[in-house]
């Protein structure tokens, strides 16, 4: 009998960090673990490293290697950023990118958001209003990270959860998922929590990369060298997950455009007359 397809996936990995545990499996196939706590030492450098993978690599999986990354990923982009001036940028960026659709969303002091992947400096910087932000990194960012100080924003709940598993206690009028849905594990599962986390009549704005090209998008769904982006999709199939969920698009916007990917704001309303599934 001849042995499974094996095909080559490759990780970014630190050596102050070690994010992956190797386990055998009893095919012979090496099975990756993602360690996401006790960062062992200071060093700034990555490298590459290929592994052997079963075709058959489940998002779980996948998505676990990707947290281990989005970690990474921030913990060295912040290292050696001034507090003061990196919010204050990051603030600049939200008004830039948001202000223009402020009036539409009709977002004041009285409204309730729910910033959703929040990370360590999400839009919960920039809201004048009520805000819940979510992320299953939050322990780790705020434990870690100066940026990230819970006491800073008095008018924030911040909730440590994986999107797919967060139970909102209330309905909300807007929700923001910035740069969030293809890091996401389960994305049906997902937008099903965003869709129902929406009063009827609220607004949703996404942020995404999307491909440009089908060639790519399926050459980086079958070898997933990409890995802190689970998901690989265009933008027509980022908006059918909207529509199949009656969202109505008002706004569709390019951010920035770059080789393979185009980066995407996102502005949708869930319909008035319609109630949690």
């Amino acid at each position: 009998m001849s042995s499974p397809p094996v095909r080559w996936c490759g990780a970014l990995c630190c050596p102050d960090f070690p994010p992956f545990a190797f386990q055998q499996r009893a095919t012979g196939h090496l099975q990756l673990f993602a360690k996401l706590d006790n960062p062992a030492n200071e060093k700034k450098y990555f490298w590459l490293v290929w592994i052997p993978l079963n075709i058959n690599v489940d998002m779980q999986f996948r998505w676990r290697i990707a947290q281990a990354l989005e970690w990474r990923w921030w913990r060295h982009y912040l290292r050696d950023k001034d507090k003061k001036a990196y919010l204050s940028w990051k603030r600049t960026y939200w008004d830039k990118l948001l202000a223009p659709y402020l009036s539409l969303l009709q977002i004041d002091e009285d409204t309730e958001v729910a910033d959703l992947g929040c990370g360590p400096a999400g839009v919960f910087i920039y809201l004048p209003c009520k805000v819940t932000a979510v992320d299953p990194l939050w322990h780790i960012y705020s434990g870690k990270l100066q940026m990230a100080s819970p006491t800073a924003y008095p008018g924030v709940t911040f909730i440590r959860s994986e999107l797919e598993n967060w139970i909102p206690d209330r309905a909300y009028d807007a929700v923001f998922c910035m740069n969030v849905i293809n890091h996401v594990r389960d994305l049906n599962r997902c937008m099903d929590v965003i869709r129902n986390a929406l009063k009827p009549g609220g607004h949703l704005v996404i942020t995404v990369d999307a491909h440009r090209y089908k060639w790519a998008m399926r050459l980086l769904s079958l070898i997933p060298i990409d890995l802190l982006h689970p998901h690989q999709y265009s933008l027509d199939e980022y908006m059918r997950l909207l529509t199949e969920r009656n969202f109505k698009i008002l706004n569709v916007s390019p951010v920035k455009n770059g080789s393979l990917f185009c980066h995407y704001l996102i502005i949708a309303t869930r319909p008035k007359e319609e109630t949690s599934r």
